[in-house]
């Protein structure tokens, strides 16, 4: 899986990130809708979403620099604040596809369109997508991992996230 590097700044963004991190728990990470809500409620912030292990945590300049792996897709059924600290309730998404020969084929295409592009886009895009068809990538992350490196609008990414059907995704 990959690693996503986010920077985070909100004071209860850095508790929760430091709980999950110090109790190697998961933690819940999704986008926010506007960017200048200070407090963001549950309808500030999409219910979609990745349960995520830290990976790297790093004290920068009044924020964290923080490595996320994302482990399961999830939707957010409930915020909780839990000892001072920002939580959810949410359920993990099971991923699917009902048609294996048809999700064969578009995967193939798709990495053939990395492959298209190479010449195009970021090499280390090149030299991480190599190591990880070295290691069996499945449809599912390769979806995943598409939607990371091409510049999507965020409302479309956030497509991807809500998505369980992988022959949809690819």
């Amino acid at each position: 899986t990959q690693e996503v590097n986010i920077d985070v700044g909100r004071s209860e963004s850095i508790k929760a990130c430091e709980y999950a991190n110090n109790n190697n728990s998961y933690i819940f990470v999704t986008a926010q809708k506007a960017l200048d809500v200070d407090k963001p409620t549950k309808d500030d912030i999409y219910e979609y979403g990745s349960l995520c292990k830290i990976k790297r945590f790093r004290r920068k300049d009044g924020y964290l620099r923080v490595g996320f792996i994302g482990i399961y897709r999830a939707r957010m059924l409930r915020q909780l604040e839990v000892n001072d600290i920002q939580s959810v309730e949410a359920e993990v998404l099971e991923e699917y596809y009902d048609n294996e020969m048809v999700m064969k084929e578009l995967f193939s295409k798709v990495l053939q369109e990395f492959d298209r592009v190479k010449l195009h886009a970021n090499p280390q895009m090149n030299v991480e997508l190599l190591k990880n068809l070295k290691n069996g990538i499945t449809p599912a992350e390769l979806t995943d991992y598409y939607a990371q490196v091409y510049l999507f609008d965020y409302k479309d990414k956030q497509l991807f996230i809500e998505e369980p059907d992988i022959i949809k995704r690819l």
